[in-house]
């Protein structure tokens, strides 16, 4: 009799711990992530430019002369001054986002076409190369995001750039 008194006294705690248990209900809550801020949007994706190595991007462009003449103020010339479209892609370097005219990636598999020294440089901006990731304390991740300095920069997703640095060589050609 005293092995039926046993089990009818199981606490009601105990069972519903053993019942969350076998139910594999979790007992923690999952924490949302706290995002790196970027209050100006300045961190850009940079497939967004460039593409994938399987499907790049390329990109048509036009030049526009303007008049900066300070007398007369700031004003487009007529159409007759912008180049005709022409077709680039973006290339990323450590420290720069360039802008070239597709005959450079042509120079880059026809000998024919390199030999006549099209490779073209359009603009080049100054850049920040980018990657976020979770934190960690006393060796558990957390949920707070931080800069990732340990994968080099290529690897790196996301980039700053600094649009007020361009060196524009559209001008000379």
């Amino acid at each position: 009799m005293n092995s039926k008194r046993g089990i009818n006294k199981i606490s009601p705690t105990l069972l519903f711990l053993i019942t969350l248990f076998i139910t594999g209900c979790p007992l923690t809550r999952e924490r949302p992530i706290n995002e790196l801020p970027d209050g100006n949007k300045e961190r850009m994706l940079k497939e967004a430019f460039s593409g994938s190595n399987e499907d790049p991007k390329y990109w048509m462009y036009k030049v526009t002369v303007v008049n900066t003449n300070f007398e007369e103020g700031l004003s487009l010339i007529p159409e007759t001054f912008q180049s005709e479209a022409k077709v680039g892609y973006f290339e990323f370097t450590r420290h720069k986002l360039r802008f070239n005219n597709i005959v450079t990636r042509q120079a880059l598999e026809s000998p024919e076409v390199a030999s006549q020294g099209t490779s073209q440089l359009i603009n080049e901006w100054d850049i920040k190369h980018f990657a976020v990731r979770l934190a960690e304390k006393d060796g558990y991740v957390t949920n707070q995001e931080e800069e990732n300095k340990f994968i080099p920069w290529d690897q790196k997703p996301e980039f700053i750039i600094n649009w007020s640095k361009a060196d524009i060589s559209e001008a000379n050609t």
